[in-house]
Protein backbone atom coordinates (compact mmCIF):
# COMPACT_ATOMS: atom_id res chain seq x y z
CA UNK A 1 0.00 0.00 0.00
CA UNK A 2 3.02 2.28 0.33
CA UNK A 3 3.87 1.99 -3.36
CA UNK A 4 1.16 3.73 -5.42
CA UNK A 5 0.08 1.97 -8.60
CA UNK A 6 -3.01 1.45 -10.70
CA UNK A 7 -3.64 -1.74 -8.72
CA UNK A 8 -3.48 0.00 -5.32
CA UNK A 9 -5.90 2.66 -6.55
CA UNK A 10 -8.35 -0.02 -7.68
CA UNK A 11 -8.02 -1.96 -4.42
CA UNK A 12 -8.63 1.13 -2.29
CA UNK A 13 -11.73 2.06 -4.29
CA UNK A 14 -13.12 -1.46 -3.93
CA UNK A 15 -12.39 -1.64 -0.20
CA UNK A 16 -13.85 1.81 0.32
CA UNK A 17 -17.13 0.92 -1.38
CA UNK A 18 -17.29 -2.40 0.49
CA UNK A 19 -16.82 -0.65 3.83
CA UNK A 20 -19.50 1.85 2.89
CA UNK A 21 -21.94 -0.98 2.31
CA UNK A 22 -20.96 -2.48 5.67
CA UNK A 23 -21.79 0.81 7.36
CA UNK A 24 -18.19 1.67 8.31
CA UNK A 25 -18.49 5.20 6.98
CA UNK A 26 -15.27 6.68 8.35
CA UNK A 27 -13.14 3.86 6.97
CA UNK A 28 -14.92 4.20 3.62
CA UNK A 29 -13.90 7.83 3.32
CA UNK A 30 -10.34 7.03 4.41
CA UNK A 31 -9.86 4.37 1.74
CA UNK A 32 -11.41 6.49 -0.98
CA UNK A 33 -9.12 9.33 0.10
CA UNK A 34 -6.11 7.01 -0.17
CA UNK A 35 -7.25 5.99 -3.66
CA UNK A 36 -7.33 9.65 -4.68
CA UNK A 37 -3.86 10.31 -3.23
CA UNK A 38 -2.39 7.27 -5.00
CA UNK A 39 -4.01 8.33 -8.28
CA UNK A 40 -2.51 11.79 -7.93
CA UNK A 41 0.89 10.38 -7.00
CA UNK A 42 1.15 8.35 -10.21
CA UNK A 43 -0.64 11.01 -12.31
CA UNK A 44 -3.17 8.44 -13.38
CA UNK A 45 -4.71 10.79 -15.95
CA UNK A 46 -1.51 10.78 -18.03
CA UNK A 47 -0.97 8.11 -20.69
CA UNK A 48 2.59 6.73 -20.82
CA UNK A 49 3.86 6.83 -24.43
CA UNK A 50 4.66 3.10 -24.52
CA UNK A 51 1.32 1.96 -23.07
CA UNK A 52 -1.05 -0.41 -24.87
CA UNK A 53 -4.71 0.07 -25.72
CA UNK A 54 -5.71 -2.02 -22.73
CA UNK A 55 -3.45 -0.29 -20.20
CA UNK A 56 -4.61 3.14 -21.38
CA UNK A 57 -8.24 2.22 -21.15
CA UNK A 58 -7.70 0.74 -17.68
CA UNK A 59 -6.06 3.97 -16.56
CA UNK A 60 -8.97 6.01 -17.93
CA UNK A 61 -11.58 3.82 -16.25
CA UNK A 62 -9.72 3.67 -12.95
CA UNK A 63 -9.29 7.45 -12.94
CA UNK A 64 -12.99 7.87 -13.65
CA UNK A 65 -13.88 5.57 -10.74
CA UNK A 66 -11.76 7.79 -8.48
CA UNK A 67 -13.50 10.96 -9.69
CA UNK A 68 -16.97 9.45 -9.22
CA UNK A 69 -16.08 8.13 -5.75
CA UNK A 70 -14.55 11.49 -4.82
CA UNK A 71 -17.70 13.41 -5.72
CA UNK A 72 -20.11 11.03 -3.99
CA UNK A 73 -17.85 10.86 -0.93
CA UNK A 74 -17.61 14.66 -0.71
CA UNK A 75 -21.39 14.92 -0.93
CA UNK A 76 -21.74 12.27 1.77
CA UNK A 77 -19.57 14.42 4.08
CA UNK A 78 -21.10 17.76 3.00
CA UNK A 79 -17.72 18.96 1.77
CA UNK A 80 -16.33 20.10 -1.55
CA UNK A 81 -14.47 17.60 -3.80
CA UNK A 82 -10.70 17.90 -3.47
CA UNK A 83 -9.99 17.01 -7.08
CA UNK A 84 -10.34 19.82 -9.57
CA UNK A 85 -12.41 19.33 -12.70
CA UNK A 86 -9.51 19.91 -15.09
CA UNK A 87 -9.03 16.20 -15.75
CA UNK A 88 -12.73 15.23 -15.79
CA UNK A 89 -12.69 15.10 -19.57
CA UNK A 90 -10.39 12.08 -19.60
CA UNK A 91 -13.21 9.72 -20.48
CA UNK A 92 -12.96 6.06 -21.47
CA UNK A 93 -13.01 5.81 -25.25
CA UNK A 94 -14.02 2.17 -25.86
CA UNK A 95 -17.52 0.81 -25.53
CA UNK A 96 -17.84 -1.87 -22.88
CA UNK A 97 -18.66 -4.80 -25.16
CA UNK A 98 -15.70 -4.01 -27.40
CA UNK A 99 -13.41 -3.60 -24.41
CA UNK A 100 -14.39 -6.98 -23.00
CA UNK A 101 -13.92 -8.75 -26.34
CA UNK A 102 -10.60 -7.27 -27.49
CA UNK A 103 -8.40 -9.70 -29.36
CA UNK A 104 -4.73 -10.14 -28.37
CA UNK A 105 -3.62 -8.59 -31.67
CA UNK A 106 -5.19 -5.28 -30.65
CA UNK A 107 -3.33 -5.02 -27.36
CA UNK A 108 -0.20 -3.38 -28.65
CA UNK A 109 -1.24 -0.38 -30.76
CA UNK A 110 -3.60 2.32 -29.56
CA UNK A 111 -2.43 5.24 -31.67
CA UNK A 112 -5.09 4.93 -34.37
CA UNK A 113 -7.96 3.74 -32.22
CA UNK A 114 -11.19 5.67 -32.82
CA UNK A 115 -13.23 6.80 -29.84
CA UNK A 116 -16.64 5.11 -29.54
CA UNK A 117 -19.89 6.99 -28.91
CA UNK A 118 -21.34 3.93 -27.21
CA UNK A 119 -19.19 3.89 -24.06
CA UNK A 120 -21.55 3.92 -21.10
CA UNK A 121 -18.89 5.06 -18.63
CA UNK A 122 -18.03 8.01 -20.84
CA UNK A 123 -21.67 9.08 -20.91
CA UNK A 124 -21.93 8.68 -17.14
CA UNK A 125 -18.77 10.74 -16.72
CA UNK A 126 -20.35 13.63 -18.56
CA UNK A 127 -22.94 13.96 -15.75
CA UNK A 128 -20.34 14.38 -12.98
CA UNK A 129 -20.29 18.15 -13.22
CA UNK A 130 -24.10 18.23 -13.24
CA UNK A 131 -24.21 16.18 -10.04
CA UNK A 132 -21.59 18.45 -8.51
CA UNK A 133 -23.65 21.54 -9.30
CA UNK A 134 -26.94 20.03 -8.14
CA UNK A 135 -25.31 19.11 -4.82
CA UNK A 136 -23.88 22.60 -4.36
CA UNK A 137 -27.17 24.33 -5.22
CA UNK A 138 -29.23 22.18 -2.86
CA UNK A 139 -26.65 22.69 -0.11
CA UNK A 140 -26.78 26.48 -0.42
CA UNK A 141 -30.57 26.46 -0.53
CA UNK A 142 -30.81 24.33 2.62
CA UNK A 143 -28.40 26.63 4.48
CA UNK A 144 -30.34 29.74 3.43
CA UNK A 145 -27.39 30.93 1.37
CA UNK A 146 -29.73 31.36 -1.56
CA UNK A 147 -33.46 31.75 -2.05
CA UNK A 148 -35.86 29.48 -3.87
CA UNK A 149 -36.35 32.30 -6.37
CA UNK A 150 -32.65 32.27 -7.29
CA UNK A 151 -32.66 28.48 -7.30
CA UNK A 152 -35.59 28.49 -9.69
CA UNK A 153 -33.75 30.79 -12.08
CA UNK A 154 -30.67 28.55 -12.17
CA UNK A 155 -32.14 25.07 -12.53
CA UNK A 156 -33.31 25.64 -16.09
CA UNK A 157 -29.70 25.40 -17.25
CA UNK A 158 -29.15 22.11 -15.44
CA UNK A 159 -32.48 20.82 -16.73
CA UNK A 160 -31.43 21.62 -20.28
CA UNK A 161 -28.08 19.93 -19.78
CA UNK A 162 -29.79 16.79 -18.55
CA UNK A 163 -32.21 16.99 -21.49
CA UNK A 164 -29.25 17.26 -23.83
CA UNK A 165 -27.50 14.35 -22.13
CA UNK A 166 -30.40 11.93 -22.58
CA UNK A 167 -31.18 13.16 -26.11
CA UNK A 168 -27.65 12.63 -27.38
CA UNK A 169 -27.45 9.03 -26.21
CA UNK A 170 -27.05 6.77 -29.23
CA UNK A 171 -30.00 4.45 -29.90
CA UNK A 172 -28.03 1.51 -28.49
CA UNK A 173 -27.75 3.23 -25.08
CA UNK A 174 -31.25 4.70 -24.80
CA UNK A 175 -33.43 3.00 -22.25
CA UNK A 176 -35.55 0.18 -23.66
CA UNK A 177 -36.21 -3.40 -22.67
CA UNK A 178 -34.45 -4.55 -25.82
CA UNK A 179 -31.26 -2.72 -24.85
CA UNK A 180 -31.54 -3.80 -21.21
CA UNK A 181 -31.84 -7.47 -22.15
CA UNK A 182 -28.97 -7.14 -24.62
CA UNK A 183 -26.61 -5.67 -22.04
CA UNK A 184 -27.85 -8.12 -19.41
CA UNK A 185 -26.87 -11.02 -21.66
CA UNK A 186 -23.51 -9.35 -22.29
CA UNK A 187 -22.82 -9.06 -18.55
CA UNK A 188 -23.28 -5.26 -18.60
CA UNK A 189 -26.91 -4.91 -17.55
CA UNK A 190 -26.06 -3.38 -14.18
CA UNK A 191 -23.87 -0.73 -15.80
CA UNK A 192 -26.58 0.13 -18.31
CA UNK A 193 -29.18 0.41 -15.56
CA UNK A 194 -26.88 2.44 -13.29
CA UNK A 195 -26.38 4.98 -16.07
CA UNK A 196 -30.13 5.59 -16.35
CA UNK A 197 -30.69 5.43 -12.58
CA UNK A 198 -28.17 8.24 -12.14
CA UNK A 199 -29.98 10.40 -14.68
CA UNK A 200 -33.34 10.03 -12.95
CA UNK A 201 -31.81 10.45 -9.49
CA UNK A 202 -30.23 13.76 -10.43
CA UNK A 203 -33.60 14.85 -11.77
CA UNK A 204 -35.50 13.93 -8.60
CA UNK A 205 -32.90 15.77 -6.51
CA UNK A 206 -33.00 18.84 -8.74
CA UNK A 207 -36.77 19.27 -8.42
CA UNK A 208 -37.15 18.07 -4.81
CA UNK A 209 -37.29 21.58 -3.25
CA UNK A 210 -40.52 22.27 -5.14
CA UNK A 211 -42.42 19.59 -3.23
CA UNK A 212 -42.69 22.15 -0.46
CA UNK A 213 -42.40 25.37 -2.44
CA UNK A 214 -45.42 26.96 -0.77
CA UNK A 215 -43.65 27.15 2.61
CA UNK A 216 -40.10 27.42 1.30
CA UNK A 217 -40.53 30.84 -0.28
CA UNK A 218 -39.32 34.28 0.71
CA UNK A 219 -41.96 36.43 -0.97
CA UNK A 220 -45.27 36.02 -2.75
CA UNK A 221 -44.91 35.12 -6.41
CA UNK A 222 -47.04 35.35 -9.50
CA UNK A 223 -49.54 32.73 -10.56
CA UNK A 224 -47.22 31.90 -13.45
CA UNK A 225 -44.42 30.96 -11.05
CA UNK A 226 -46.84 29.03 -8.86
CA UNK A 227 -47.74 26.95 -11.92
CA UNK A 228 -44.05 26.59 -12.76
CA UNK A 229 -43.32 25.29 -9.25
CA UNK A 230 -46.20 22.86 -9.54
CA UNK A 231 -44.76 21.57 -12.83
CA UNK A 232 -41.34 21.09 -11.22
CA UNK A 233 -42.95 19.14 -8.36
CA UNK A 234 -44.68 16.89 -10.91
CA UNK A 235 -41.35 16.34 -12.67
CA UNK A 236 -39.83 15.32 -9.35
CA UNK A 237 -42.57 12.73 -8.89
CA UNK A 238 -42.25 11.56 -12.49
CA UNK A 239 -38.56 10.77 -12.07
CA UNK A 240 -39.14 9.14 -8.68
CA UNK A 241 -41.62 6.81 -10.36
CA UNK A 242 -39.12 6.12 -13.14
CA UNK A 243 -36.50 5.12 -10.56
CA UNK A 244 -38.89 2.67 -8.91
CA UNK A 245 -39.75 1.14 -12.27
CA UNK A 246 -36.15 0.93 -13.47
CA UNK A 247 -34.89 -0.78 -10.35
CA UNK A 248 -37.78 -3.24 -10.17
CA UNK A 249 -37.29 -4.18 -13.82
CA UNK A 250 -33.57 -4.55 -13.17
CA UNK A 251 -34.15 -7.01 -10.34
CA UNK A 252 -36.61 -8.94 -12.50
CA UNK A 253 -34.25 -9.15 -15.50
CA UNK A 254 -31.39 -11.63 -15.62
CA UNK A 255 -27.99 -10.03 -15.19
CA UNK A 256 -29.38 -6.55 -14.48
CA UNK A 257 -30.13 -6.31 -10.75
CA UNK A 258 -28.43 -3.17 -9.39
CA UNK A 259 -27.57 -4.65 -5.99
CA UNK A 260 -25.45 -1.68 -4.93
CA UNK A 261 -25.85 -0.15 -1.49
CA UNK A 262 -26.28 3.23 -3.17
CA UNK A 263 -29.43 1.81 -4.78
CA UNK A 264 -30.91 1.75 -1.28
CA UNK A 265 -30.28 5.45 -0.79
CA UNK A 266 -31.78 6.30 -4.19
CA UNK A 267 -34.86 4.21 -3.36
CA UNK A 268 -35.27 5.95 0.01
CA UNK A 269 -35.27 9.37 -1.68
CA UNK A 270 -37.72 8.04 -4.26
CA UNK A 271 -39.91 6.63 -1.48
CA UNK A 272 -40.04 9.97 0.33
CA UNK A 273 -41.40 11.51 -2.87
CA UNK A 274 -44.03 8.78 -3.10
CA UNK A 275 -44.94 9.61 0.51
CA UNK A 276 -45.61 13.18 -0.57
CA UNK A 277 -48.00 11.92 -3.25
CA UNK A 278 -49.73 9.57 -0.81
CA UNK A 279 -50.14 12.05 2.00
CA UNK A 280 -50.62 15.37 0.23
CA UNK A 281 -51.87 14.54 -3.25
CA UNK A 282 -55.48 15.01 -4.25
CA UNK A 283 -55.43 12.63 -7.22
CA UNK A 284 -56.53 9.14 -6.18
CA UNK A 285 -55.05 7.54 -9.30
CA UNK A 286 -51.66 9.10 -8.54
CA UNK A 287 -51.95 7.97 -4.92
CA UNK A 288 -52.65 4.38 -6.02
CA UNK A 289 -49.60 4.46 -8.30
CA UNK A 290 -47.45 5.84 -5.48
CA UNK A 291 -48.67 3.10 -3.15
CA UNK A 292 -47.77 0.47 -5.73
CA UNK A 293 -44.27 1.91 -6.15
CA UNK A 294 -43.78 1.90 -2.39
CA UNK A 295 -44.50 -1.82 -2.48
CA UNK A 296 -41.80 -2.24 -5.09
CA UNK A 297 -39.29 -0.01 -3.32
CA UNK A 298 -39.72 -1.66 0.06
CA UNK A 299 -39.52 -5.17 -1.35
CA UNK A 300 -36.22 -4.32 -3.02
CA UNK A 301 -34.89 -2.58 0.10
CA UNK A 302 -35.63 -5.79 2.01
CA UNK A 303 -33.64 -7.73 -0.55
CA UNK A 304 -30.73 -5.28 -0.45
CA UNK A 305 -30.49 -5.89 3.30
CA UNK A 306 -29.18 -9.34 2.36
CA UNK A 307 -26.05 -7.74 0.97
CA UNK A 308 -25.48 -4.43 2.75
CA UNK A 309 -25.95 -3.71 6.48
CA UNK A 310 -25.95 0.03 5.72
CA UNK A 311 -29.43 -0.38 4.18
CA UNK A 312 -30.81 -0.45 7.72
CA UNK A 313 -29.44 3.08 8.12
CA UNK A 314 -31.07 4.13 4.86
CA UNK A 315 -34.45 2.80 5.93
CA UNK A 316 -34.12 4.22 9.45
CA UNK A 317 -33.74 7.70 8.01
CA UNK A 318 -37.00 7.19 6.14
CA UNK A 319 -38.62 6.33 9.47
CA UNK A 320 -37.20 9.53 10.99
CA UNK A 321 -38.54 11.44 8.02
CA UNK A 322 -41.98 9.93 8.54
CA UNK A 323 -41.87 10.66 12.27
CA UNK A 324 -41.03 14.32 11.66
CA UNK A 325 -43.82 14.54 9.09
CA UNK A 326 -46.24 13.19 11.67
CA UNK A 327 -45.28 15.93 14.15
CA UNK A 328 -45.25 18.84 11.73
CA UNK A 329 -47.17 18.21 8.53
CA UNK A 330 -46.64 21.67 7.05
CA UNK A 331 -42.89 21.65 7.68
CA UNK A 332 -42.03 18.11 6.65
CA UNK A 333 -40.69 18.81 3.15
CA UNK A 334 -38.91 22.09 3.86
CA UNK A 335 -35.34 21.87 2.55
CA UNK A 336 -33.28 22.59 5.67
CA UNK A 337 -30.01 21.17 6.98
CA UNK A 338 -31.58 17.89 8.14
CA UNK A 339 -33.31 17.43 4.82
CA UNK A 340 -30.02 18.16 3.03
CA UNK A 341 -28.40 15.30 4.91
CA UNK A 342 -31.39 13.08 4.17
CA UNK A 343 -31.08 13.73 0.43
CA UNK A 344 -27.33 13.85 -0.06
CA UNK A 345 -25.44 12.07 2.76
CA UNK A 346 -26.16 8.54 1.66
CA UNK A 347 -24.32 6.60 4.42
CA UNK A 348 -24.57 9.04 7.34
CA UNK A 349 -26.54 8.01 10.42
CA UNK A 350 -28.72 11.10 10.69
CA UNK A 351 -30.34 10.54 14.06
CA UNK A 352 -33.70 12.10 14.90
CA UNK A 353 -34.95 15.16 13.12
CA UNK A 354 -34.66 17.93 15.70
CA UNK A 355 -36.28 20.64 13.63
CA UNK A 356 -38.55 22.90 15.67
CA UNK A 357 -42.20 22.01 15.31
CA UNK A 358 -44.16 24.78 13.67
CA UNK A 359 -47.52 25.57 15.27
CA UNK A 360 -50.43 24.24 13.23
CA UNK A 361 -54.15 23.92 13.67
CA UNK A 362 -53.91 20.16 13.56
CA UNK A 363 -52.70 18.01 16.42
CA UNK A 364 -49.70 15.74 15.81
CA UNK A 365 -50.67 12.51 14.14
CA UNK A 366 -50.72 9.40 16.36
CA UNK A 367 -47.74 7.11 16.18
CA UNK A 368 -48.34 3.71 14.63
CA UNK A 369 -52.04 3.89 15.38
CA UNK A 370 -52.84 1.10 12.96
CA UNK A 371 -49.65 -0.95 13.12
CA UNK A 372 -50.35 -4.60 12.57
CA UNK A 373 -48.36 -6.79 14.99
CA UNK A 374 -46.17 -9.14 13.04
CA UNK A 375 -42.48 -9.82 13.43
CA UNK A 376 -41.88 -12.66 11.04
CA UNK A 377 -43.48 -15.04 8.55
CA UNK A 378 -44.68 -17.38 11.29
CA UNK A 379 -46.89 -14.71 12.90
CA UNK A 380 -50.56 -14.29 12.15
CA UNK A 381 -51.19 -11.24 10.01
CA UNK A 382 -54.81 -10.12 9.68
CA UNK A 383 -55.89 -7.70 6.98
CA UNK A 384 -59.60 -7.29 7.25
CA UNK A 385 -60.94 -10.82 7.72
CA UNK A 386 -58.28 -12.54 5.63
CA UNK A 387 -55.37 -14.23 7.44
CA UNK A 388 -52.17 -13.97 5.42
CA UNK A 389 -50.14 -16.44 7.46
CA UNK A 390 -51.65 -18.95 9.87
CA UNK A 391 -50.78 -18.46 13.54
CA UNK A 392 -50.02 -22.13 13.87
CA UNK A 393 -47.36 -22.04 11.17
CA UNK A 394 -43.78 -22.63 12.25
CA UNK A 395 -40.98 -21.43 9.98
CA UNK A 396 -39.02 -24.68 10.16
CA UNK A 397 -42.01 -26.62 8.83
CA UNK A 398 -42.06 -24.77 5.52
CA UNK A 399 -40.28 -26.05 2.49
CA UNK A 400 -37.94 -23.40 0.95
CA UNK A 401 -40.01 -23.10 -2.21
CA UNK A 402 -43.11 -22.38 -0.11
CA UNK A 403 -41.66 -19.60 2.06
CA UNK A 404 -39.49 -17.94 -0.58
CA UNK A 405 -42.04 -15.34 -1.59
CA UNK A 406 -43.95 -15.17 1.68
CA UNK A 407 -42.76 -11.77 2.90
CA UNK A 408 -43.20 -10.26 -0.53
CA UNK A 409 -46.79 -11.46 -0.71
CA UNK A 410 -47.52 -10.28 2.84
CA UNK A 411 -46.19 -6.80 2.16
CA UNK A 412 -48.00 -6.55 -1.15
CA UNK A 413 -51.28 -7.59 0.45
CA UNK A 414 -50.69 -5.18 3.31
CA UNK A 415 -50.04 -2.16 1.15
CA UNK A 416 -52.81 -2.89 -1.32
CA UNK A 417 -55.53 -3.17 1.32
CA UNK A 418 -57.80 -0.26 0.34
CA UNK A 419 -59.40 -0.14 3.79
CA UNK A 420 -56.18 1.13 5.35
CA UNK A 421 -55.35 4.81 5.44
CA UNK A 422 -52.26 6.00 3.60
CA UNK A 423 -50.72 6.89 6.97
CA UNK A 424 -51.21 3.33 8.22
CA UNK A 425 -49.88 1.90 4.96
CA UNK A 426 -46.61 3.76 5.38
CA UNK A 427 -46.28 2.94 9.08
CA UNK A 428 -46.89 -0.77 8.53
CA UNK A 429 -44.47 -0.94 5.61
CA UNK A 430 -41.69 0.74 7.60
CA UNK A 431 -42.45 -1.46 10.60
CA UNK A 432 -42.19 -4.53 8.41
CA UNK A 433 -38.96 -3.39 6.80
CA UNK A 434 -37.18 -2.32 9.99
CA UNK A 435 -38.32 -4.99 12.43
CA UNK A 436 -37.87 -8.25 10.57
CA UNK A 437 -35.60 -10.61 12.52
CA UNK A 438 -35.22 -13.45 10.04
CA UNK A 439 -32.60 -13.30 7.34
CA UNK A 440 -33.82 -11.72 4.14
CA UNK A 441 -32.41 -14.65 2.17
CA UNK A 442 -35.12 -16.85 3.70
CA UNK A 443 -37.82 -14.72 2.11
CA UNK A 444 -36.80 -14.46 -1.49
CA UNK A 445 -37.00 -16.77 -4.47
CA UNK A 446 -33.63 -17.85 -5.82
CA UNK A 447 -34.33 -15.97 -9.06
CA UNK A 448 -34.31 -12.65 -7.17
CA UNK A 449 -30.75 -13.08 -5.92
CA UNK A 450 -29.07 -13.92 -9.19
Amino acid sequence: MMNPSVATVQVCVLIGHYLGGEGDVKSKHIYLGIARLHAQAIRLWEMPPDSTIVSREIRRRTWLSVIIAENWSATDMSTQPVLSSEHDMLFPIMDEVEFLTLQPSAFSDGLNFQSSKQCMWAHMASTIDIFRQVSAMISKLSLNLRTLDSYRSDISDLSQRLDYWVQRLPPELQYSMENLVYFGNAGLGRTFLAMHMGYHHFRQLLYYPFLNSQTNRDVAISSHLVECDRDYAQLCKKHALAISDLIKIGFDTSGCNPAYFLTGHILVVSSSIHLHTLLFGEDQVAADVARERLVSNFEILMQLKMYWPVIDTSVARLREFQNSRRLSVLDSFVLDNWMLKFLMEHTTNLGPDNRPILPTQDAPLPFDSEILPFSGPSDSLQIGDQPVVGAEAVISEFEPENISGLATNSLSTLLQDKSMSNEAVVDNALHWLLDQDLKASEYWPQSHTQ
